[in-house]
């Protein structure tokens, strides 16, 4: 099992001594070509395909770690639309608007902030 980067193995030897029977099998996930101008991997010869067992890039994405992904996103843009912000992924303030990065998110989200709870709980409380 390669838990590593793909690049590490040596695929044309792997899928070689498959076929000897040296090596009963092989999981990753991901191959040494994954561009798709690349040559294809030996490893998905149609002969390999019982022995080989190849994971969609995605083996660290497990339920905590997307939470976490999850949550330092919405950190990291309320930090950037905050006031005053914070945060070192945030452009210095004054600069012209990024167009891609986080730093696009802060400059379109300032505008667009809504009323905080405080505000949203003062609108409920005159509009009952």
């Amino acid at each position: 099992m390669n838990t590593a980067r793909a690049d590490l193995i040596d695929e044309e030897t792997l899928a070689a001594a498959q076929r000897e029977g040296r090596v009963g099998g092989y999981a990753a996930d991901t191959l040494s070509t994954e561009n798709a101008h690349d040559a294809p991997s030996p490893l998905l010869d149609p002969d390999l395909t019982d022995r080989v067992v190849l994971t969609p890039h995605i083996t660290a994405q497990t339920v905590e770690a997307v939470d976490r992904m999850g949550s330092m996103a919405v950190a990291n843009v309320l930090a950037c639309a905050a006031p005053s912000p914070t945060s070192s992924s945030c452009p210095p303030a004054g600069s012209t608007r990024p167009t891609s990065g986080s730093g696009a998110v802060r400059a379109s989200l300032p505008s667009a902030r809504g009323p905080t709870s405080a505000e949203h709980a003062t609108s409920r409380q005159d509009s009952g």
